[in-house]
């Protein structure tokens, strides 16, 4: 925690060189860096110096400049600022598991379990699409694989766990009764090979995701399903707690 300390200060030193010097014009990495460091040791008044400095000098923002943004938020205690954040990002980024996981927590934090709720069945509808970009950092935590260039998303992520499951009755091929609602991302890749023949199954990479890939993404759904029943604990909302293990115990078969 001192080691933390003597970083921020360091950093905190830094951004006063950059706001006195209109000559010297670092990248956004440098001012993310110094925002995270903020959040880290709570430190709102230098998050908000940094915060005007980047204005300031029109810098632009980042996914990572959001992820700090949403801690701050929850660190004040600013639903409304959560809120507006969300609105900003779409604007400019497609979510993304990470992203969705992110303001489930704050949402949860903030007691905003409907918010929370709605975001946790677009998490697990994103997470049955094709591609997921997912992977771990050598200190073990987890962040989005794919370019952080702004695409604003095309589609509003609509679906529901109750939407995939009713999706899958149109269907003529079965799929096994047992898979709950944490297997649905299992479910969707191997929806396409079921009617295959038995030995070309086999020898089908059923999930599209290697192994481990697919591991951090059940853990991340864990994660996220796992704040909600606690704010739902929390905040004595008994009724969305119930539905909530009702839609784990769906079965999708048709």
């Amino acid at each position: 925690m001192q080691c933390m300390w003597a970083r921020s200060r360091r950093a905190f030193s830094i951004m006063d060189f950059l706001g006195q010097n209109r000559r010297f014009y670092p990248g956004l990495p440098l001012y993310n860096s110094i925002l995270s460091s903020c959040t880290k040791i709570q430190n709102l008044i230098q998050a908000r110096k940094c915060l005007d400095l980047m204005e300031k000098k029109m810098i632009g923002k980042s996914e990572v400049t959001y992820t700090a943004l949403i801690k701050l938020a929850v660190l004040q205690k600013n639903l409304p600022a959560v809120h507006i954040i969300w609105r900003e990002y779409i604007k400019l980024y497609s979510m993304s598991i990470i992203a969705l996981r992110k303001f489930i927590w704050s949402f949860t934090r903030l007691g905003d379990l409907k918010s929370a709720n709605r975001t946790l069945q677009q998490l697990v509808a994103l997470a049955t699409r094709e591609n997921i970009s997912i992977a771990r950092t050598v200190y073990g935590k987890l962040y989005s694989t794919r370019l952080d260039i702004p695409v604003p998303a095309n589609d509003g992520l609509g679906s529901t766990i109750l939407d995939l499951w009713k999706s899958r009755q149109h269907s003529s091929c079965i799929l096994s009764p047992s898979l709950h609602l944490l297997d649905t991302i299992s479910a969707s890749k191997e929806h396409k090979f079921i009617c295959m023949d038995d030995k070309k199954a086999k020898n089908t990479d059923v999930n599209g995701l290697n192994g481990q890939k697919h591991s951090l993404l059940m853990k991340v759904l864990r994660w996220s399903f796992n704040d909600i029943i606690h704010g739902c604990a929390k905040e004595k909302n008994y009724m969305l707690a119930w539905k909530l293990m009702l839609q784990v115990d769906i079965r999708l078969s048709c």
